[in-house]
């Protein structure tokens, strides 16, 4: 059904999805997808925060 020669990133996380580490860091990474705006968000608040109180 693969090609084999050619392993890329789809067929390596479909041959390994039902893997419980590989199940772990698909959640992990679309966890973090969804995190990343909101630590950023965070991060410049305090960093207003705390040129405020300097």
């Amino acid at each position: 059904m693969f090609d084999e020669t050619q392993p890329n990133y789809l067929n390596v996380g479909f041959h390994y999805r039902l893997t419980p580490p590989t199940l772990f860091f698909d959640l992990l990474d679309s966890y973090w997808q969804n995190l990343k705006p909101l630590v950023g968000t965070i991060h410049e608040l305090s960093l207003h925060f705390r040129s405020k109180i300097n």
